[in-house]
Order: C-alpha cells, then structure tokens, then sequence
C-alpha cells in the first residue's frame, strides 16, 4: 500500500496509521521525507556506562584502586 496514494486520495495521517498498523508519527516521516518505507535507521551503538566497572562488582580501572577511588585495605 502506497502511503503517499493514500494521501493523495483524501485520507488522514490516523486514517493510513490505523490502515497500515504504522504509528501516526512513522507516517508523518514518510510522507514528510524524513523516513523511506523498509529502511530501518538504526543508531550506533554506544559504550554503555555499566562496563565501566564502578559499582557493578566488576574489574575496576585500576587493579589498586576501588570503585569509590581509594586504595584497598591490606588484610595482611
């Protein structure tokens, strides 16, 4: 089905979401150039900050150094 026809024909921008089961903002991209039908944009994946061993229990940054920056007690 060709959004833009059904443009053309009359119908409104909730009319072709709910015929198409597209969200009305997705139809207002593509009959607004922003987007084109099938090409799904997908944004780059970025480092999440979890990895950066603060206060997960993980490695920290530094072998001597804990999460909240001091030096580890020596138990010995």
């Amino acid at each position: 089905m060709d959004i833009h026809a059904l443009r053309r024909q009359g119908m409104t921008i909730s009319e072709i979401a709910r015929r198409t089961d597209h969200d009305r903002k997705t139809i207002r991209a593509y009959l607004s150039g922003q987007r084109t039908p099938g090409c799904v944009s997908v944004p780059p994946r970025t480092r999440s900050p979890r990895f950066d061993g603060v206060g997960d229990g993980g490695a920290t940054t530094s072998p001597t150094a804990t999460a909240n920056g001091s030096k580890p007690l020596d138990n010995a």
